[in-house]
């Protein structure tokens, strides 16, 4: 069995381990981190999240939620 082809995305996460930025930030692979190396739950997951979760679970009118 041949194996498939490297995901390109990987090339990504070479790149940034490569790069002597130290601003750099890796979005590209995996859960964003802060400096403790806890997840960063971004404002707009946040916000998503919110609206959500206080959905009635009804459809929505014509225009929309």
């Amino acid at each position: 069995m041949e194996a498939a082809p490297p995901d390109p995305i990987f090339k990504v996460n070479d790149a940034f381990k490569q790069d002597k930025n130290p601003k750099k930030q890796l979005l590209g692979v995996g859960a964003y981190r802060d400096d403790n190396n806890k997840p960063y739950i971004l404002d707009s997951v946040i916000e998503a999240e919110k609206r959500i979760m206080n959905m009635d679970h009804e459809y929505a009118g014509i225009d929309g939620i």
